[in-house]
């Protein structure tokens, strides 16, 4: 399943978004999954006095500020070997604190707890990398402090509308499906029978064995997939409450126009799996699209970690944004050198999906393949937002 969630009531569609998203920030768990090496850590208290995990690692410039450390800073951590990196994990999950209150779950919060790590780490200016659902955070809090953002990664990012619905050729397709329907239904027994409130641990464990691999394209890389089940905060129990507490406010939330990043200046590299099934490809697409000065690397084959897939591809690729490389935004105090060793991948994206002027057609929202929809809060019926977008397109490999 992937977070595009058709018609229905709200309370249904808030179930099938939470279950489908539960696999997004899948059951997983570990001890050993970090490899950042000791640095700095411990917990930054937000507003409402939650703890929330951070570990500062790594020197240089610029500065990187990382949320959802507990799934990315194992494979993340080469970049502190010339950066200041700075993982930390979301309010609610992973080690900082766990909540009880649906009050204290909100992407409005996300975005207020990434202000306040980077207050605590006293970075003037930092390049965010956000994953998933913290894509849109990351862009929020680009909205709000534009003179805080150096530059922006955004990997497999949360559409900006959540709902929005793209056609088959932007969206991940399995034949036979993934996971595999008999492991699914034993799962599912299992926790029937009682096995989440038993035996918590177990039921994570069991729901990583079966749904680990949806995060990959290739199966057999399906072991790479972060078990973090040593952490209580990704047990079903309390994950699964609040993903629905927190795709429940996403959902009622008034979904920021693209007017609001119209003049964001801040270069942007959005990396997207092409058989991405918990976040269309096509929704990495949109945002490169729309935003001002964006780049999109599609990763051919690649699911929602891309990295793992692609690590050939991916962390260069990052590598080359926090270098400063890119030709259109290249750091004027940049490494030369430093920048001539990553000259392919450079090409290979130093391409737009809507460039400012000069090389294609006039396109509606039509044929960039995206139908926007009303959600369906207060039962109003579903409405296509006709406008047209009046951008230019050019073509490129990676976006076919």
């Amino acid at each position: 399943m992937s977070p595009v969630v058709s018609g229905g009531s709200f309370t249904s569609g808030v179930r099938s978004a939470a279950l489908s998203l539960l696999l997004l920030l899948v059951n997983m768990s570990a001890a050993g999954q970090h490899g950042a090496g000791p640095g700095e850590q411990g917990f930054v208290r937000a507003a409402d006095g939650t703890g929330l995990y951070y570990h500062r690692v790594g020197s240089g410039r610029p500065t990187v500020i990382i949320p959802a450390g507990l799934f990315l800073e194992r494979d993340f951590a080469s970049l502190a070997r010339r950066h200041t990196i700075v993982f930390y994990d979301m309010r609610g999950r992973g080690r900082s604190d766990p909540l009880t209150d649906s009050t204290r779950i909100s992407i409005a919060l996300d975005v207020a707890d990434l202000e306040t790590v980077r207050r605590h780490v006293k970075a003037e200016r930092f390049v965010a990398v956000g994953w998933s659902y913290l894509g849109q955070v990351v862009m929020r809090y680009a909205a709000v402090h534009p003179e805080r953002v150096e530059r922006i990664v955004l990997i497999g990012p949360l559409a900006r509308r959540f709902r929005t619905r793209y056609p088959d050729s932007l969206v991940a397709h399995d034949s036979p499906p993934v996971p595999d329907s008999s492991r699914v239904a034993v799962l599912a027994a299992a926790r029937r029978a009682g096995l989440a409130t038993r035996d918590p641990r177990r039921d994570c464990e069991m729901d990583y064995e079966v749904n680990r691999v949806k995060l990959v394209g290739d199966p057999r890389l399906a072991s790479r997939v972060p078990d973090l089940c040593a952490l209580p905060n990704e047990w079903s129990v309390y994950n699964e409450r609040h993903v629905m507490w927190l795709f429940t406010a996403i959902i009622r939330d008034e979904a920021p126009t693209w007017e609001r990043f119209a003049g964001l200046a801040t270069p942007v590299l959005v990396i997207h799996g092409r058989q991405d099934r918990n976040v269309p490809y096509g929704a990495g697409r949109e945002w490169a699209a729309h935003l001002p000065d964006a780049r999109l690397l599609g990763v051919p084959g690649a699911a929602h970690m891309p990295w793992l897939d692609a690590p050939e591809t991916v962390l260069p690729a990052i590598r080359v944004v926090l270098e400063g490389c890119l030709a259109i935004h290249r750091d004027p105090d940049h490494d030369s050198g430093r920048c001539e060793r990553h000259d392919a991948l450079i090409r290979s994206i130093d391409r737009r999906v809507l460039p400012s002027g000069g090389c294609g057609y006039r396109a509606s929202r039509s044929d960039l393949g995206i139908n926007y929809q009303a959600n369906l809060i207060n039962g109003r019926a579903q409405r296509s937002l006709g406008r047209r977008v009046r951008r230019r397109i050019c073509s490129s490999a990676t976006l076919r």
